[in-house]
C-alpha cells in the first residue's frame, strides 16, 4: 500500500480516486497501490524513475535517449515514447508516459498505481494500467514549506510551497522546484561530468468555492528540464576504415560483447568515453481546469487540459569517442494537446453508484530527426533526415456502475466506446554531406485511419466483514494503431493491440487493523502487441507480434506491531512470454522466430522491503529512521537475441536509508539519507543504434543532507 500511516496503533485507511470517485482503498475491487508524499520523501523519490520497486509489478528503467524510458506494469511496456500502454494522468489529464521517468514529483500529494487494463474509466492507452498523480491542493490556512538538499555526487535542490486564503471563497497555492545536478559519470574524452539534470518547475493552483455545491480548481504548470544521458556501446565494434579506399565492413559485431575488463572499467569506474554529450532539453507549459457542481443526487464534473512541449536533444548514437568516424543523432519534437472530459456521477447511494461521461482530445506532434553516419555504418558521409507530422483526434463515451446486491456482494460493470483517428505524413531524405548530393527522398502521406473499439469490465466483490474484501474481474483494454515516424515507404503503420485480463484478488485488515495485506493473481492474453526493434542504419521499426501470454501474482502489505515500528513489503512474480512472434526482426534486421521468448522490461521476480522506527527523544525532538531494500530479477531489452548476456539487464538490488530529526517547536526537520548505498552498478536500460546496443546505467550511490522548514 505504501501510504505510510500516521503514528498510532492502527493503520489509517487510504482514500483513492482511481474509479473517478473517492473510495477507501480496501473497498476498491482492483489491484491498486498508493505512494504518499511522506513515502516519496522517505525513499528519496525525486522523479518518476524513483518509483522503481516501490510498487509491485511496476518497472521503470534508467533514462535513455532524449529523456524517455519505458514504464512497465505486469510485464507490459512500450518504447518510452508518446503512446505507451501505461497511461499517466496528472490531476486527471492524460500525459505521455515516455517522459515520466524524468518528471519531477514536485509538491505531489500522492501517486496511485493501478494494475491491469483500465480502459473503461481511464481511457486511451491504459492497456497495462495507469499512474494517477495528484498535486497538492490549496488550503484555507496559511502554510507551506522550504526544503534545501545537498547531495554527493554534486547536486543542489530547493523546493518550496506556500498556500493560504486569497478571499472569502478563494484559496491559492504556489510551488517551486529547482535542481542543479552535475552528474555521476566522468567523460574520459573531455573530463566533464555527465548524467546530471538541470530543472526548474513552477506551479500555481487556485481553488474557488463560491457556494457549498461548487468547486473550481485551476492549475498552471511550467517545467524546464535539461537531462544528460551518458551511454556506452555495449558490444565490440567493426567500422569502415579512415578516408581512402572503401573496404566493405566485415562481420557485424553487435552480438559480440565488450570484454569483461572493458565492462568493469565503465561500470565500476563510473566513466564513459563520448565525443558528444547526449542530452535533451524539454520545455512544457500546461493548464488543468477542474470544475464540479453538486446537484444533490449527482455531481457534474468537467476536466479541461491543455499543454505544449518542445523537446530538443542530441545523442552520441555510436557511443564512441571517435571524431573522424562517428554516428550522432539530433532531434526536435514539438507538440500540443487539448482534452475535455464531462462526467455525471451519482453521489452516495446505498445500492447503486454510477458514472456516465464523454471525452474528447486532440493531439498534434511534429518530429525532425537527423541521423548522421560519418563512415560508420555506411562507407560515405551521409545524413538521413526524418520529418513527420501527425494529428490525432479521438473521442469516447463511457458508463460504469456498481450495484450492491446485498451488504456483502457488489457487481460492477463498465463499457467505453472509443474512436481514434490518426492523420500522418512523413518524409525521409538522405544527403551526402561531403558533396551535398541528395541520395534519396521518399515522401509518404498516409491515408487517414480511424480505429474503433468497445472496451469493458465486469467485477464481482464480496465483503464478508468490514475488514475483508475479495473480488473477481474480467476486463479488456485497447491501444490504437498508428504510424512509425521512422517508417519509409508504404508500410510505416502498425495495428491496434488488445489486452484481455482475468484477475482475482483479496484485501484484508488483520490484527485489530495493525496489519494490511492485498494480493492479486492475473492471467492476461495480449493480441497484436506493438513491438519496437532497431534498424542497422538507424531508427526503429514497429511491428505487431501475433500474441503474448502474461500471468503472475503480487502481494503487498503494511504491518504496525507497535506505534513506533512500521514495516512495508511487496512481492511480484511475472511470467510474460511471446506465445507467437514468428517474424521478429533481430538486432541485425533479420527475421527470426521469437515465440517463447520473454517480454521486454519484464523481471520474473521483484520485491521491496522497508522498516521504519520513530520515537520521541524528548519534549522537543523526534527521530525517524528508515531503511529499505529493493530488488528485481534480470530483464531482457530485446524480443530477440535473448541468449546474449550483454543484451540483458542483470538482477539488481539497492539499499536505501534515511534518518530524520524533527524539532517540533519550529517545525524544523534535518535529515541524512542515502540511495543505492551498496553502490550496485548495472546496465539498467538499452537502446539499439545502428544495430549496436547502447547501454545506460543505473545511478551510482547518492549521499544527501536535507533541511526543511514548515510554516
Amino acid at each position: 500500500m505504501l501510504a505510510q500511516s500516521a503514528p498510532g496503533d492502527a493503520i489509517e485507511e487510504v482514500v483513492v480516486t482511481a474509479q473517478r470517485r473517492e473510495q477507501q482503498i480496501s473497498d476498491v475491487p482492483i489491484a491498486i497501490s498508493v505512494v504518499s508524499a511522506a513515502t516519496l520523501e522517505e525513499v528519496g523519490a525525486k522523479t518518476g524513475a524513483s518509483l522503481q520497486g516501490l510498487v509491485p509489478a511496476l518497472n521503470i528503467n534508467a533514462t535513455s535517449s532524449y529523456g524517455g524510458s519505458p514504464v512497465s506494469i505486469r510485464g507490459t511496456s512500450g518504447l518510452g515514447g508518446a503512446e505507451d500502454p501505461v497511461a499517466v494522468y496528472i490531476d486527471d489529464v492524460y500525459t505521455s508516459s515516455g517522459q515520466f521517468s524524468v518528471t519531477a514529483l514536485s509538491d505531489v500529494s500522492s501517486v496511485e498505481v493501478v494494475r491491469g487494463p483500465q480502459g473503461t474509466l481511464q481511457g486511451r492507452n491504459a492497456t497495462a494500467g495507469a499512474l494517477i498523480i495528484r498535486t497538492a491542493d490549496p488550503e484555507r490556512e496559511f502554510g507551506g514549506y522550504v526544503r534545501a538538499t545537498l547531495e554527493d555526487p554534486t547536486a543542489q535542490r530547493i523546493e518550496a510551497a506556500a498556500t493560504g486564503p486569497l478571499g472569502q471563497t478563494l484559496t491559492g497555492r504556489m510551488s517551486f522546484d529547482w535542481l542543479n545536478e552535475d552528474g555521476w559519470a566522468t567523460n574520459l574524452f573531455d573530463g566533464r561530468k555527465m548524467g546530471g539534470t538541470r530543472m526548474h518547475n513552477v506551479r500555481t493552483t487556485l481553488l474557488w468555492e463560491p457556494v457549498e455545491a461548487a468547486r473550481v480548481r485551476l492549475s498552471v504548470n511550467y517545467q524546464d528540464r535539461i537531462v544528460s544521458q551518458p551511454s556506452v556501446r555495449w558490444a565490440q565494434t567493426t567500422i569502415y576504415p579512415a578516408p581512402g579506399p572503401v573496404t566493405p565492413v566485415g562481420t557485424q559485431t553487435p552480438q559480440i560483447p565488450l570484454p569483461a575488463a572493458e565492462q568493469d572499467r565503465y561500470l565500476d569506474g563510473k566513466v564513459v568515453n563520448l565525443n558528444i554529450e547526449p542530452r535533451n532539453h524539454l520545455k512544457s507549459p500546461s493548464v488543468v481546469l477542474n470544475a464540479q457542481y453538486d446537484f444533490g443526487p449527482a455531481t457534474l464534473v468537467s476536466v479541461t487540459g491543455a499543454s505544449n512541449y518542445i523537446n530538443e536533444g542530441v545523442n552520441d548514437s555510436d557511443s564512441l569517442a571517435m571524431t573522424d568516424r562517428q554516428g550522432r543523432n539530433a532531434a526536435k519534437y514539438t507538440g500540443s494537446a487539448i482534452s475535455q472530459e464531462l462526467r455525471l456521477q451519482s453521489n452516495d447511494s446505498e445500492r447503486l453508484d454510477w458514472i456516465v461521461g464523454l471525452y474528447y482530445a486532440r493531439y498534434q506532434a511534429t518530429m525532425n530527426f537527423d541521423i548522421f553516419n560519418q563512415r560508420l555504418s555506411t562507407p560515405i558521409n551521409q545524413v538521413s533526415d526524418f520529418h513527420s507530422d501527425q494529428t490525432n483526434p479521438n473521442w469516447a463515451v463511457f458508463a460504469d456502475g456498481t450495484w450492491r446486491l446485498t451488504d456483502q456482494i457488489a457487481l460492477t460493470g463498465g463499457v467505453r466506446y472509443t474512436e481514434d483517428t490518426k492523420d500522418f505524413g512523413n518524409t525521409w531524405t538522405s544527403i551526402n554531406t561531403d558533396t551535398g548530393a541528395v541520395l534519396g527522398r521518399v515522401p509518404f502521406d498516409a491515408p487517414k485511419r480511424t480505429w474503433t473499439d468497445t472496451s469493458y469490465r465486469a467485477k464481482a466483490a464480496w465483503e464478508p466483514s468490514d475488514d475483508v474484501m475479495a473480488y473477481l474481474s474480467y476486463s479488456k483494454g485497447f491501444k490504437a494503431g498508428g504510424y512509425n515516424a521512422f517508417g519509409v515507404g508504404v508500410q510505416p503503420g502498425y495495428n491496434p493491440e488488445i489486452m484481455k485480463s482475468w484477475e482475482v484478488g483479496v484485501k484484508a485488515y488483520l490484527w485489530e487493523r495493525r496489519a494490511f495485506v492485498a494480493a492479486a493473481a492475473y492471467d492476461n492474453l495480449y493480441d497484436n502487441l506493438q513491438v519496437t526493434s532497431g534498424v542497422p542504419t538507424g531508427g526503429v521499426v514497429i511491428t505487431n507480434a501475433a500474441a503474448a501470454k502474461i500471468k503472475g501474482f503480487e502481494v503487498e502489505g503494511e504491518l504496525r506491531p507497535t506505534p513506533n515500528w512500521t514495516f512495508l513489503a511487496n512481492l511480484a512474480y511475472i511470467d510474460g512470454k511471446f506465445s507467437s512472434f514468428p517474424r521478429a526482426p533481430n538486432i541485425l534486421g533479420v527475421q527470426v522466430d521469437a515465440s517463447g521468448n520473454r517480454l521486454t522490461n519484464s523481471p520474473e521476480w521483484q520485491y521491496f522491503l522497508q522498516a521504519q522506527y520513530r520515537t520521541e527523544l524528548n519534549a522537543d525532538w523526534d527521530v525517524r529512521a528508515t531503511a529499505n531494500w529493493r530488488w528485481r530479477d534480470e530483464i531482457y531489452f530485446n524480443p530477440t537475441d535473448q541468449e546474449l548476456a550483454h543484451l540483458r539487464g542483470p538482477a539488481n538490488g539497492e539499499a536505501g536509508a534515511r534518518v530524520s530529526f524533527i524539532y517540533r517547536p519550529m517545525d524544523l526537520t534535518f535529515a541524512v539519507y542515502g540511495n543505492n548505498l551498496n553502490d550496485s552498478r548495472v546496465v539498467a536500460n538499452q537502446g539499439l543504434t545502428f544495430s549496436y546496443p547502447q547501454a545506460f546505467f543505473n545511478r551510482s550511490r547518492v549521499i544527501g543532507v536535507q533541511l526543511e522548514k514548515k510554516f
